[in-house]
Parts: structure tokens; sequence; C-alpha cells
């Protein structure tokens, strides 16, 4: 079974090769495992429920686009629902793509928004 990682760092291989100008960043809030480490972070700024890919450039109606990326058997927290409801009422395009090739349909139709 292919792992969130997996998926996510295949999208980004494949945007890096068919996209390379695109401006697509992850946000590692996975990696925060100890309470320490999620104590630090929270203070330097981090989110819970912030979704794991962010690309900051606007289309159509849309200032930006957030992916979360979940297995198939993968379930979206309370705080993530939370985040990708309030970016979508701000004006910025949030979805769940539970594969590399939803996530690539979801950036394809996104890019082809009108600007």
């Amino acid at each position: 079974m292919i792992t969130e990682h997996h998926m996510q760092a295949r999208f980004f291989a494949v945007i890096r090769r068919t996209h390379p100008d695109l401006l697509a960043f992850a946000i590692p809030n996975g990696f925060l495992r100890t309470k320490t480490m999620r104590i630090r972070a929270w203070r330097e700024g981090v989110l819970s429920g912030v979704p794991d890919v962010f690309i900051p450039m606007p289309r159509g109606s849309h200032h930006g686009l957030f992916l979360e990326f979940k297995t198939t058997k993968g379930r979206v927290a309370p705080t993530q629902q939370e985040f990708l409801n309030l970016v979508a009422s701000r004006g910025y395009r949030a979805e769940v793509v539970y594969s590399l090739k939803q996530a690539l349909e979801v950036l394809k139709d996104y890019m082809h928004e009108d600007p």
C-alpha cells in the first residue's frame, strides 16, 4: 500500500519535471512527534490541521491551492476539515486527494482556471 509520504513525494517529482516554474511547497506538520517538538513548533506558529501542500498561485477566483494527501484508508481529522473549510471560505481552493492521479488532476484543473 502506498503511503501519504510516497504519494506526496511522487507528486513533487512529477510537478518539478512538468511545471518547473511552479512555486509549490510542503508543510511538514506530520513530523512533530514528541510533546517538546509540538510545543516548540506551536510557539513558532505551526497550526494543527494545516494541509500537506500549498501552491501560492492565484487562479480564477482562488488565491491559491491547498492539498491534503490521504491514503484510500486515511481519514480527514476534524482540525484538518476545519482548516480546509476556513481557507475555502477565504478564497482558497482546498482539496483532499486520495491518489497521485487525483492530485495531478486537481492541479491540472486548477492550472486551467482563468487567471
